[in-house]
C-alpha cells in the first residue's frame, strides 16, 4: 500500500530530492488505475463491479513498484551477443515472458518493449506521452481458468541504454488461486498459494536456479 511505500522500511536515496515523494505519488496513482482495471474485468467476466478489487487477492494492495534499468555493453553493443547478427532472430534485453502477478502496468522511456497477440504475432508497444500500457498475469489467468490469459511480451535489445518503471498489481503470498468461485484452502504456503506460484516460476528461470529450490 501506500503506507508501505511511504515507511522507513524503504531504503531512499538520500541525494535525490524529491525522489521518494514522487515515487509515493506515482505508486498511488497507479493503485488507483489497477483497481479500476480490476473494477473492468469484474464486469467482463459478469462478477458484479467490485468482486476482484474487493478479493481477498487484491483487498490489501501488496502491490509492487520497480524502476528497471538495461544497461549496454561498451560500445552500445548488444547485450544479448547470441542472438545479435542472426537473422530472424532479434537480440533480447528481456525474453519472452509472462508476469507473475494479476497485472503489471509499464511506462518505458525507450522503445523496445513488444507485446504478442493470440495469433503469435509480435507488436511494438507505442510509446505515448503519460500512457503506460498493461499487461494481464499469470494469477488472473490461474485465478480465471484462462478466460483472462496472461500477456507474453518480452524487450528488443537496441543496443542503447533503457530505463522503464513497472508496477505490479500482486495479491499476498498467502493468497490461494484457485478459480473464481472455487472454494478456498486453508494451508497459506502449500501449491496454490502466490508464493507457491512466485517461487515455483523463478525456479525455473536461468538467472535463479542456483538460487531459488522448486517449492516443495
Amino acid at each position: 500500500s501506500s503506507d508501505v511505500c511511504s515507511s522507513d522500511l524503504n531504503r531512499w536515496p538520500r541525494d535525490l530530492p524529491g525522489f521518494r515523494e514522487t515515487c509515493i505519488e506515482y505508486f498511488g496513482a497507479m493503485a488507483q488505475t489497477a483497481r479500476r482495471i480490476l473494477t473492468l474485468h469484474s464486469v467482463a467476466l459478469g462478477l458484479g463491479r467490485d468482486w476482484l478489487v474487493e478479493h481477498d487477492a487484491f483487498s490489501s494492495d501488496t502491490y509492487t513498484l520497480r524502476l528497471l534499468d538495461y544497461p549496454t555493453k561498451p560500445g552500445g553493443l548488444s547485450i544479448d551477443s547470441e542472438n545479435a547478427g542472426v537473422p530472424g532472430r532479434p537480440p533480447l534485453a528481456a525474453s519472452k515472458h509472462t508476469d507473475v502477478a494479476g497485472a503489471s502496468l509499464l511506462w518505458q522511456r525507450e522503445p523496445g518493449l513488444q507485446a504478442q497477440s493470440t495469433d503469435r504475432v509480435w507488436h511494438d508497444v507505442p510509446m505515448l506521452p503519460n500512457t503506460v500500457s498493461v499487461h494481464l498475469g499469470t494469477v488472473l489467468q490461474l485465478m480465471t481458468d484462462g478466460r483472462v490469459p496472461a500477456t507474453p511480451h518480452r524487450v528488443l535489445d537496441h543496443g542503447q541504454h533503457r530505463q522503464s518503471v513497472a508496477f505490479f498489481v500482486e495479491p499476498g503470498l498467502g493468497t490461494h488461486l484457485a478459480p473464481l468461485g472455487a472454494d478456498d484452502v486453508a494451508d497459506p504456503t502449500g501449491p496454490g498459494t502466490y508464493g507457491w506460484h512466485l517461487q515455483e516460476r523463478f525456479s525455473q528461470m536461468d538467472g535463479y536456479r542456483t538460487i531459488i529450490p522448486a517449492p516443495g
